[in-house]
């Protein structure tokens, strides 16, 4: 990274350096003090006969970067696309959308030739890959809530209690009724 802002600081002192000569206050007309040129602004910066325009920010490489360069301008660029990545798989969790969804995977799976999986089909399967990855990993932050979680004479797991909302349709929840879902109950009038 410092590579970068060497290289950038460079470009910008060999360009900035004939500026500023040819705008030294001691040779502006009358020795005026910097910055004080008598309401003209300084002739623009021309590279191989081109007029350069200042901007605000810019986007070179994926990174936007702005006059400052600093990065809060990349940063807020990162969180509007996140945030919006997620705004779209919140709406993807309504049913007219999904069936949209699945809609669209038949008809790419007719144009291949082959079936395709459905949305559900692979959010369920990639929901329970995960799960059982947390519940085989000793070292997963959630190991400890998902064993006690366990019940203690089949292989489903408790439903954790949600006392909010937001929480009941997180993947912890949405998880525990997807495995309890594919895990036969065990009624005990079939054992009497």
């Amino acid at each position: 990274m410092s590579h970068l802002m060497k290289t950038l600081e460079r470009i910008i002192l060999a360009h900035l350096r004939p500026l500023c000569i040819q705008h030294h206050p001691a040779q502006t007309a009358g020795g005026q003090a910097a910055g004080s040129w008598g309401g003209s602004p300084p002739a623009p910066v021309n590279i191989l006969g081109t007029d350069v325009d200042v901007v605000e920010s810019y986007k070179y490489l994926g990174v936007h970067l702005n006059n400052n360069l600093d990065w809060t301008h990349n940063t807020d660029a990162l969180v509007k696309k996140g945030n919006s990545r997620l705004f779209l798989l919140r709406r993807v969790s309504s049913i007219m959308d999904r069936k949209r969804m699945d809609r669209l995977v038949r008809r790419a799976g007719s144009v291949l030739g082959c079936p395709l999986d459905s949305v559900e089909v692979v959010g369920n399967g990639r929901m329970m890959a995960k799960l059982s990855s947390m519940l085989n990993n000793t070292s997963h932050p959630l190991q400890d809530t998902l064993t006690a979680l366990g019940s203690s004479f089949s292989e489903r797991l408790l439903h954790p209690r949600c006392v909010k909302e937001k929480y009941r349709r997180s993947c912890l929840p949405a998880d525990v009724r997807l495995h309890n879902k594919q895990r036969p109950s065990i009624h005990l009038s079939g054992l009497l």
